[in-house]
């Protein structure tokens, strides 16, 4: 599919940012994908996290400490040895689990400097997601062409003025084409399974928002692919993409948020539309049963 920008849309101004990955999460003075994905699930929630920074801080799991440390791995290799720390086994308890003192000393003594805590078993699955990707990316050839990794892109929506921003895994340009290429760890890297995650976890909308601050940037159009890895054995690693009609609804239906969202901006309402009306429901007829 080609994402070709329109000369209008030539006009933003869209720039390269040099910031770290705390500095790009950390900062909602723009919109980016997990902000837009926010409004579209509840308007009210949006303007909590990201109007009035009310939220509560958001739990980090150990799933999204093996795919943070899998991203550094592959994007990062030249700091990936200084982000993590890996449990001695002699603090862990007699069955491996950390419910010592010293192993509660041990995370507390590395988070504090910033590094990822994880037991050896779980950085064996860092390192082998790590491989899968590498090998993955080395039969397509990208790993021999220039690109640049977790680049920052910040611009403004031309069509409603709204800042924005996206943080980019792996960016290819060749002279006609920009390629975006985005890492996603996974339980089930089956296309049947990682459908619905693009369905119903809106990765849908970060293609097209990813694309159109790309596109903004390069001039070019645009190929978006995920890059799936598993995070269990045999940590199988799959390409996939969206159908060119699929893109098409996608960037359809980004703008439209964006548009509802200008509108919100304006009046200070983020009431949702369904609070303004009486909703009546028709009821299968196994609900009597």
């Amino acid at each position: 599919m080609t994402n070709k920008p329109s000369a209008r849309a030539l006009l933003a101004k869209a720039v390269y940012v040099n910031k770290t990955a705390a500095e790009y999460h950390a900062d909602k003075s723009a919109l980016g994908r997990s902000g837009l994905w926010a409004f579209h699930e509840r308007r009210r929630q949006y303007a909590a996290e990201y109007i009035d920074h009310n939220n509560p801080a958001k739990l980090v799991t150990k799933q999204m400490d093996i795919g943070s440390l899998a991203h550094i791995g592959l994007l990062e290799p030249e700091k990936f040895p200084r982000q993590y720390a890996i449990f001695p086994s002699d603090v862990l308890d007699k069955k491996g689990n950390e419910t010592t003192n010293d192993a509660e000393n041990f995370r507390a003594r590395h988070e504090a400097r910033g590094k990822i805590v994880l037991k050896q078993k779980e950085f064996d699955v860092v390192a082998a997601m790590v491989d899968s990707v590498r090998e993955k990316l080395g039969s397509w050839g990208w790993l021999k062409v220039a690109a640049k990794r977790e680049q920052v892109i910040y611009w403004t929506d031309p069509e409603t003025g709204i800042p924005c921003k996206t943080m980019v895994d792996w960016l290819i340009e060749s002279s006609a084409t920009a390629f975006i290429l985005d890492f996603k760890t996974t339980g089930d890297a089956n296309p049947s399974a990682f459908k619905y995650r693009i369905e119903d976890g809106g990765l849908w909308l970060q293609d097209a928002h990813y694309s159109d601050g790309v596109s903004l940037k390069t001039g070019k159009p645009v190929e978006f692919y995920f890059i799936v890895c598993e995070t269990k054995f045999p940590h199988v690693c799959s390409i996939q993409a969206l159908e060119d009609d699929d893109r098409k609804a996608a960037t359809d239906s980004r703008r439209k948020l964006l548009t509802d969202l200008a509108a919100c901006l304006k009046s200070d309402d983020f009431s949702e539309p369904w609070e303004h009306k009486i909703i009546k429901h028709r009821l299968k007829p196994s609900s009597y049963v």
